[in-house]
């Protein structure tokens, strides 16, 4: 869908319903070239399967999904060389989030407190954007880890002097994993 056509269209989106049908729209859209393309590579003109194939390789992240879906469906060959694609284009995608996240553990900037959903009487500390994008970046890394383990240890990271919590995100920032996966030698 072309930007004029987003904006357009996204005018007309009022409510959440609304919002999720316009989201899933547009990822049906941003999908079905791939999905185009993965049909053709598994078409009967060579010619055009293997203009698919690379095509697909140059698709990244969007190609992932409609790559990982179709899988299933394939010879063992193609099915190795789908995933293989989808790998690399998932793990290329995670090496620009952690850039995102690596510039971002520089900013000091504070934000403004979260809404509280109830009076409480301890009031929560006050946040940075670095202390954001440590928790962003324990999630990267420590990827698969059960959800009430992560929300304790982001609570308590939260919650150290701001002091050690920079201590904390130097530490995590010198590790051999987050330095790998910034560098982009991270394998999944």
């Amino acid at each position: 869908m072309r930007a004029s056509r987003v904006r357009a269209r996204f005018a007309q989106v009022t409510g959440e319903e609304s919002e999720t049908a316009f989201a899933e729209e547009l990822l049906e859209e941003a999908r079905i070239s791939a999905r185009t393309l993965v049909d053709l590579w598994h078409g009967p003109d060579e010619d055009l399967a293997d203009r698919a194939l690379r095509i697909l390789v140059d698709l990244e992240e969007l190609a992932v999904i409609p790559l990982a879906e179709r899988a299933v469906e394939f010879e063992p060959t193609d099915r190795v060389e789908a995933l293989q694609i989808a790998i690399e284009a998932e793990v290329a995608l995670r090496q620009r989030v952690a850039a995102a996240l690596e510039a971002m553990l520089d900013d000091l900037r504070p934000l403004p407190p979260r809404p509280r959903l109830a009076p409480t009487e301890v009031r929560p500390p006050p946040r940075r954007v670095c202390d954001e994008a440590y928790l962003q970046m324990r999630r990267l890394v420590h990827y698969g880890e059960d959800e009430l383990e992560a929300m304790v240890a982001g609570d308590a990271f939260l919650n150290l002097p701001e002091d050690q919590r920079d201590a904390a995100i130097a530490r995590a920032r010198r590790s051999e994993t987050w330095n790998r996966l910034v560098l982009g030698e991270l394998e999944p």
